[in-house]
């Protein structure tokens, strides 16, 4: 008996569906794979170090949710724009974001590392635990232009339904960092500092993969990487709502992150985990 059309249909398009579902999810969770990955490793170093990443690591990934529109605005103009035939205007919104991510990851790179102890002492870090913290934190920063860069490349690529290679640079730099990680940290012997400089070296390699890829689409239509005002003011506010939604969502989790720093070490060891 033949499935009745309407069926058939769905099950084409929920196929269509998993299939970029699938893999844009394992590209956006690549800065959250590299704090998995840091705490498996650092967890084994003590836990002042265990407890500073949970610090550290909240914050970091704080910011990398409130930018999180730099990829979701991105996918949604890109997409809209090639649909309408319009490649040239795609291309430049790609370039444009990634501009918006270079300055947005430095200038928040800037002020975090300004502002790293207050903040750390805020979420309740204190002795050898703000140390680690402020260790892992500084290096860390380092990558965060690479990490925006990242999510700019993810939206764009995303908007031409373009799911495989984001999802393969993911786990390249996810396996680069465990590997570096390893060799560093047990081979080597160094500490919590390691760790960091090996996330944002993974960050940076997944970050020079976007931008070569972006540029080269961007290249027949694109002639100038002047920023461009409307295209940048469009993307603030398309993603101004989604930055006040992760804003208040991930207040829920700092606070969680400060009451578990403040009932002891055990227990922020135990909350990163």
């Amino acid at each position: 008996m033949r499935e009745p059309a309407p069926a058939a249909a769905r099950r084409r398009w929920d196929r269509q569906i998993l299939r970029l579902a699938v893999p844009a999810f394992g590209a956006l969770v690549a800065e959250p794979v590299y704090v998995l990955v840091d705490t498996a490793v650092v967890g084994h170093l003590g836990t002042p170090q265990l407890g500073g990443l949970a610090l550290a690591g909240q914050l970091l990934l704080s910011v990398y949710a409130l930018f999180i529109f730099l990829a979701y605005g991105t996918t949604a103009a890109v997409a809209r724009l090639l649909g309408a035939g319009r490649e040239a205007d795609a291309a430049r919104w790609g370039v444009q974001a990634l501009l918006m991510a270079l300055v947005v990851g430095v200038a928040a790179g800037g002020l975090l590392y300004g502002l790293a102890d207050p903040l750390l002492r805020l979420l309740g870090g204190e002795g050898a635990v703000l140390t680690q913290a402020r260790i892992y934190l500084h290096i860390s920063l380092a990558g965060l232009p690479a990490l925006m860069i990242t999510l700019a490349g993810v939206g764009f690529l995303r908007g031409g339904l373009d799911m495989a290679r984001p999802l393969k640079v993911a786990v390249f730099t996810a396996v680069g960092n465990l590997v570096l990680e390893l060799v560093l940290i047990y081979g080597l012997g160094f500490g919590i500092g390691a760790s960091a400089a090996s996330t944002v070296a993974a960050q940076w390699a997944g970050a020079v993969l976007y931008v070569y890829w972006v540029l080269r689409a961007a290249r027949p239509h694109v002639r100038s990487l002047r920023p461009d005002l409307a295209v940048l003011r469009r993307l603030l506010s398309d993603g101004g709502a989604l930055v006040t939604r992760t804003a208040a969502l991930q207040g829920a989790f700092v606070v969680a992150a400060a009451v578990a720093a403040r009932t002891g070490l055990a227990d922020l060891g135990a909350h990163q985990i």
